[in-house]
């Protein structure tokens, strides 16, 4: 994958602790890879669904990238049409999890799947 751009961003785990969660933004892909070994913005399973979902610490951090200048020209539509036109990929300690389309998917498998980041994928395993 050509064309990462990689940044940091903080914010409150579960245990109200900061945290930093690693993001590698590849816009040739239009995919953003999330290593989050903090929980900062970790999918969480609805039990009323029986789905994972996006937490409100992940809505607040795609607000803060939403609004940084690398991205202030790139877009032109609104947050919520701008977080679902991406593919976001969470890569946590054992987990990989895929949120595109507004659903989000746990990864069983992630040797067979294609566009993942290995440098965070080496991390998790």
């Amino acid at each position: 994958m050509s064309g990462i751009f990689e940044i940091e961003y903080r914010g409150l785990n579960i245990f109200d602790e900061i945290g930093v969660v690693e993001i590698a933004i590849d816009s040739d892909s239009n995919m953003i890879h999330l290593y989050d070994q903090n929980q900062v913005v970790p999918p969480e399973y609805d039990f009323s669904t029986k789905s994972y979902v996006v937490n409100d610490s992940f809505i607040n951090m795609t607000k803060v990238l939403y609004n940084k200048y690398f991205f202030s020209n790139n877009h032109d539509e609104n947050l919520n049409e701008w977080v679902k036109g991406i593919t976001w990929v969470f890569y946590h300690p054992g987990k990989v999890f895929k949120f595109e389309n507004g659903e989000v998917k746990k990864i069983i498998e992630i040797h067979n799947v294609e566009n993942l980041y290995e440098k965070y994928v080496l991390r998790i395993l």
